[in-house]
């Protein structure tokens, strides 16, 4: 489990949340089997974006040793890609004491042996790919067991519905499909139109032209969208190059603005999970020849072009200000469909 709150958690918790027994179990109704839930974790409200340690019980070992306790023991990975990565190594994260050790302290328990490894991992599809994990089928409301692929990632698309007062697609782990995956999510990009420049605004539209045209296509080469991603359908599609021109023509309308920094707070009934006002840094950007690792690509080729809007993207709102929460705290004054991305899928190793 990550460390950090996100609403791809949320997504977790409401799709447990909408399983009744699932839900039965949570209140401390017993499984079939006769396990019954951790009373510190019984009857928990399951609306969070966080995954909750209710449970701080440390255990005594050895009179001449500390107490082991859960954090030691079973800690927070950093992220998603810390979990999915440490998973494909057979590393548990976890620490012992060693008394032995000159001076005594505690150490990381040794790796798992490569045949014998048994963790599981929440993380994100694209990532459990790319370290070769193995990923769990969900059962979604209509009682099937579904793999993360990219028709069960689109038809959880088809049910979801837009957030109150937005445009923004909401998960709905809830829905009925009986092929949906029920953890898919759609990433969004934001950006103020009348606070950046011409060149910046620019910068953004031809980024979406490339992400929602040839960026669409499945592939591992430079460019291609990776696996654990699926392709936008056609109408959300249409609607990111809309949104694109947009940006350009809300920008022209209104003043350029000199580098700076601005704090947009969030705007009531928003649904954002985070109450904090937002900053976001307005920087000059310079569209120019790009060296990526690996050798340099010019600015002329089409994904040398994109990693130049990219950059000017990333440079103009800062990385953190990616996903539906972001955009909403900015008050929609611009969407930007992306991929769809399955954000929280069961791996191990």
């Amino acid at each position: 489990m990550t460390v950090s709150n996100a609403d791809s958690i949320n997504t977790l918790w409401r799709w447990i949340a909408s399983d009744r027994d699932a839900a039965a179990f949570m209140q401390g109704k017993p499984d079939q089997w006769g396990t019954r839930i951790n009373p510190n974790y019984r009857g928990m409200d399951l609306d969070i974006d966080r995954f909750p340690r209710n449970d701080l019980y440390c255990a005594d070992i050895s009179p001449d040793q500390p107490k082991l306790c859960e954090f030691d023991a079973h800690p927070y990975a950093a992220d998603d890609h810390d979990a999915a990565r440490s998973a494909s190594r057979g590393d548990t994260l976890g620490r012992l004491y060693d008394p032995a050790a000159n001076p005594p302290s505690f150490k990381k328990v040794p790796p798992q042996p490569v045949g014998q490894q048994g963790i599981l991992a929440i993380t994100d599809a694209a990532t459990a790919a790319r370290y070769g994990l193995p990923t769990a089928q969900l059962k979604n409301a209509a009682g099937q067991f579904v793999a993360a692929d990219p028709a069960s990632m689109r038809a959880a698309v088809g049910q979801m519905k837009r957030a109150t007062g937005s445009t923004v697609l909401r998960p709905n782990p809830a829905g009925t499909a009986a092929t949906a995956y029920p953890l898919t999510t759609v990433s969004y990009a934001a950006t103020v139109p009348t606070k950046i420049t011409k060149a910046e605004a620019a910068a953004y539209e031809k980024f979406i032209e490339y992400a929602v045209g040839a960026g669409q296509t499945l592939g591992t080469q430079e460019g291609d969208l990776p696996p654990g991603y699926a392709p936008l359908p056609q109408a959300l599609r249409s609607e990111a190059l809309s949104v694109a021109a947009d940006i350009v023509k809300r920008q022209a309308a209104g003043p350029v603005v000199e580098p700076a920094s601005i704090t947009e707070s969030a705007p009531p009934n928003s649904q954002v999970l985070s109450g904090a006002p937002v900053s976001v840094p307005i920087a000059p950007v310079q569209i120019g020849a790009v060296s990526p690792a690996g050798g340099g690509l010019p600015q002329g080729t089409p994904i040398g072009a994109v990693i130049s809007a990219a950059q000017a993207l990333l440079a103009s709102v800062g990385t953190s200000r990616f996903g539906p929460a972001g955009a909403l705290a900015l008050g929609l004054a611009a969407l930007i469909s992306g991929p769809v991305l399955l954000r929280i899928g069961a791996g191990h190793a």
